[in-house]
């Protein structure tokens, strides 16, 4: 139940809780894979308690929100933050992480490098806190913003001033398409999707029209197609692209 991502999307409609099927309850976790569920209600207290536990999570409740690291024509990446609590949290002193370079030994630049895979809140003029169910938009580049480079297939580690890691995502080049950001759906709380790149305003699905232009060609995301294997049973740990069928899942 931990792992359940609601609300969860099925057969086109968007459903608040467990999905009954064959007898059994189903739910997808943030990376959209079916798996078994136990009501929302009562998976709430063990999601919260687990999900601390994993990520010795600060009470603050600020998370990562969403990442885009393919921009396309003219976009930057960028990077968002959530405060899901009810008062205003001061950044001072907390970092954001890039997934660590691999260095050869006599790399003369290896303290450089992990340097700029790295970003400090709160540096010189610059402030560093977000309001109540507010965002934090960071764009690549900018004044008091990170420098570092997202890839297709990385990382990002969000720690408090004390160093304990507030939240973590990563990616693989499938969430990683060009144009596409990966988000959570809702804001803060939900599991992290293929997402519109909405920078500071409320996250929101891609849409299949855009979805399709990034897919190999013949594929295509028709959900009727997908439901279909999903009720036979099909699954796998990794994403999967079916051609023949025309099914992007």
């Amino acid at each position: 139940g931990e792992k359940c991502a609601f609300p969860i999307d099925f057969d086109g409609k968007l459903e608040h809780d467990c999905v009954a099927w064959n007898g059994e309850e189903w739910c997808r976790d943030g990376a959209g894979l079916w798996g078994k569920c136990m009501p929302k209600e009562e998976a709430t207290a063990s999601a919260t308690a687990s999900l601390s536990s994993l990520l010795g999570a600060s009470p603050a409740g600020v998370t990562i929100n969403e990442v885009l690291a393919r921009g396309a024509k003219g976009q930057v990446d960028f990077i968002e933050l959530y405060n899901s609590g009810d008062e205003e949290v001061d950044l001072a002193g907390w970092t954001l992480e890039d997934r660590p370079k691999k260095k050869k030994k006599d790399d003369a630049d290896a303290d450089a490098d992990a340097t700029a895979s790295s970003f400090s809140f709160g540096g010189p003029g610059c402030s560093a806190s977000i309001g109540p169910k507010s965002v934090l938009l960071l764009r690549r580049g900018e004044e008091c913003s990170f420098e570092f480079g997202l890839g297709e297939k990385d990382s990002v580690t969000l720690k408090d001033a004390e160093g304990k890691v507030a939240d973590h995502v990563e990616w693989r080049k499938e969430n990683a398409l060009k144009g596409i950001s990966y988000g959570r759906v809702p804001d803060g709380v939900g599991g992290f999707q293929r997402t519109e790149p909405t920078g500071g305003d409320a996250n929101e699905g891609v849409s299949v029209d855009k979805l399709r232009a990034e897919l190999p060609r013949g594929a295509d995301v028709t959900k009727s197609c997908c439901n279909k294997l999903e009720k036979i049973g099909f699954s796998s740990n990794l994403p999967v692209i079916v051609i023949d069928t025309k099914c992007q899942e």
